[in-house]
């Protein structure tokens, strides 16, 4: 986020409309604040559209209200929505670099998470394909186990790799929370499958 922005040029500004006392003056002050304004919106639109899209949207619109106040040359009103107005703007800019640090610890800690998922995943994937093939082929099965486990067995394998596979395709899109999520919870629905064939977790 462009930090250059200031919000005082807005706040002095607001001081000289005050001050001013020809109609001409305070218009040209409500203008100029205005501007500042959306000049302050602008620098942070970006981020803030895409980190706090609802409150960025709601800030345009006070904006907007002002601007209306101007085109009906009710000067006051622009004044006294004035502060409100510089407190949103300061409020977008605080949210927006808030959600963007929390983003950014999400990004790290799913990093950190799927150097071990994609290796301990696929690992699990094959043992867990062994098993069912391993079980297919007995004659007599364990105890606790039957051919409709079996089958079910093999349905819920081919869904884990599913998930698997959107989760690669995930992490190769940059998506890298999203793909540690899918990842995780395909680990879950893996082990669950490994105790229900009787195999020791990975």
């Amino acid at each position: 986020m462009n930090r250059s922005t200031s919000w005082t040029p807005i706040v002095a500004l607001s001081g000289w409309l005050v001050l001013t006392g020809g109609c001409a003056g305070q218009q040209d002050a409500a203008a100029r604040v205005i501007a500042d304004a959306e000049t302050t919106l602008q620098a942070v639109r970006e981020e803030a559209q895409r980190l706090a899209p609802e409150e960025y949207a709601a800030v345009e619109r006070s904006i907007g209200r002002l601007r209306e106040r101007l085109a009906q040359r009710d000067y006051a009103a622009v004044l006294d929505a004035l502060p409100a107005v510089t407190a949103e703007l300061a409020g977008l800019e605080e949210l927006a670099t808030r959600r963007r640090a929390e983003l950014e610890a999400a990004l790290e800690r799913a990093r950190a998470e799927w150097g071990g998922l994609s290796v301990e995943l696929p690992t699990a994937l094959n043992a867990l394909q062994a098993r069912v093939d391993e079980l297919m082929r007995l004659r007599q099965l364990p105890a606790g186990i039957d051919r409709q486990l079996i089958e079910r067995a093999r349905a819920e394998l081919e869904s884990i790799k599913s998930a698997w596979a959107e989760a690669l395709a995930a992490f190769a899109q940059g998506r890298l929370p999203e793909a540690a999520d899918q990842a995780r919870e395909s680990r879950e629905r893996a082990r669950r499958l490994e105790a229900e064939l009787g195999m020791q977790s990975a």
